[in-house]
């Protein structure tokens, strides 16, 4: 055999292997399913199915939830992007609250938890699903004053920050009134990241008299996840 012959062979061998190996070494194109494992805008992380290593990837989709199980377009050699959902879009995180409360004063501008008619907080678990959402709320909390003329605030403690999400004035004293407001959580400096959580219902007096609760008094809040 010629060096000549003996060249060509090897240079046939050489692309049977890379023929052979096109899909590990990543020369070809290809959809296949993968789980994303980590989002920051639509750059996400992303493990392809029959694999334990992270791929980065850019969704071409929107904001995706991690945990999502999607499909894969692997274009080398620029990158994978995700273009859609394979077992349909993750819902949104939700959660609620609803029972009466305990009886129960505040009469200082301190946050401090609401207890339901047991004597435990007023609580709930929330899973918050992506990085880049909001957290929208409805709340209904009833409460009377000592006096005429209290200020209170509601807030909803998430991760240790307390959030004012609705406010009241009462301009009758001894009366139950409900206080009520849909928003949602101003979190624009820093997002709450993905997680879950316990959300605990609070309250404070902004001035006046002392405000309080009593076995008649209802307690409801409801949280759902936004993208804003």
């Amino acid at each position: 055999m010629t060096d000549e012959d003996l060249s060509t062979q090897t240079a046939v061998s050489a692309v049977e292997e890379v023929q052979a190996n096109a899909s590990s070494l990543d020369l070809t194109w290809g959809l296949r399913p993968a789980q994303v494992n980590d989002i920051t805008g639509n750059a996400v992380q992303i493990i392809l199915d029959g694999d334990t290593n992270l791929v980065p990837a850019i969704s071409l989709i929107g904001t995706l939830a991690k945990g999502a199980r999607v499909w894969v377009l692997k274009i080398p050699p620029s990158g994978s992007y995700v273009v859609g959902f394979a077992a349909g879009p993750a819902l949104p995180g939700a959660a609620s609250f609803d029972k009466f409360a305990a009886v129960q004063s505040k009469n200082d501008v301190a946050y401090a938890s609401m207890l339901q008619l047991s004597g435990a907080n007023a609580a709930t678990t929330f899973i918050k699903q992506r990085k880049e959402s909001r957290i929208a709320y409805t709340v209904v909390v009833d409460a009377f004053a000592t006096a005429i003329g209290a200020v209170a605030d509601i807030g909803l403690q998430i991760n240790s920050t307390d959030y004012s999400v609705t406010s009241f004035f009462f301009n009758a004293a001894a009366d139950h009134r409900q206080m009520t407001g849909p928003g949602i959580i101003d979190d624009s400096a820093s997002r709450i990241p993905a997680g879950t959580y316990t959300v605990t219902l609070r309250w404070r007096r902004v001035s006046g008299a002392q405000i309080n609760t009593d076995n008649n008094s209802r307690l409801m809040f409801l949280l759902w996840e936004v993208a804003v």
